[in-house]
């Protein structure tokens, strides 16, 4: 073998043996694979998506609420929606949030997301995560977030998050029926957890009179 055969033969060897280089995962890919790849008994349908841009424009009345409120950010509209009877009765007390439904769903941090993630917990567990509502009257509600596990009449399932707590109470207040369009608002105060709630004008008008 010649000398100039030898060197090509050790360049392209050396060139092989080269180590790949790894790229480090971000946050948001690894809460997506906590929450869609890790092997589970209870298979959840929420995936968490990074941040995306939405024209969505909070009302201005959230505006001027997050404007008195301490260290208020991150607006984000997470579902539109016509309450059912279970959502107004106040023997269910709680609102479901169909999560195929939800259009901005990267406004939980990745402790909440894994929290109502947990395998262990049921329906009527008492595992959620802690999150004040305020409606259009800036009065402040006390309400738990969570996962549930929803059967229809028809027998058909799916995975919704929903809200308890003091939600009878919110219903009663605002005058919310069967039928009713609603908004509903996630935003952060001091990194806790907040939603807002925006009921039909009909509504807000019926309770303030009553």
């Amino acid at each position: 073998m010649s000398l100039r055969q030898s060197k090509i033969h050790v360049t392209e060897h050396h060139v092989a043996s080269v180590p790949k280089t790894t790229v480090p995962e971000d946050k948001d890919v690894i809460l997506m694979r906590i929450l869609s790849n890790v092997p589970r008994r209870r298979r959840t349908t929420y995936e968490y998506v990074p941040p995306q841009t939405i024209t969505n424009t909070p009302p201005e009345w959230l505006v001027q609420v997050m404007s008195r409120m301490e260290g208020t950010h991150d607006p984000k509209l997470i579902i539109e929606k016509t309450l059912d009877l279970n959502d107004v009765d106040p023997c269910q007390n709680r609102l479901s949030i169909p999560i195929n439904n939800v259009i901005q769903n990267d406004f939980l941090t990745l402790d909440e997301a894994r929290m109502i993630d947990d395998d262990d917990i049921t329906n009527e567990g008492n595992m959620c995560v802690g999150a004040f509502l305020v409606d259009q009257r800036t009065k402040k509600w006390n309400v738990g977030f969570k996962q549930w596990f929803m059967t229809t009449s028809s027998g058909s399932s799916y995975w919704s998050f929903v809200l308890r707590g003091e939600w009878s109470n919110v219903v009663e207040t605002n005058g919310l029926k069967q039928g009713d369009k609603i908004s509903l608002w996630s935003f952060r105060s001091s990194e806790i957890l907040c939603f807002a709630l925006v009921p039909p004008t009909s509504s807000v008008v019926d309770s303030v009179n009553k």
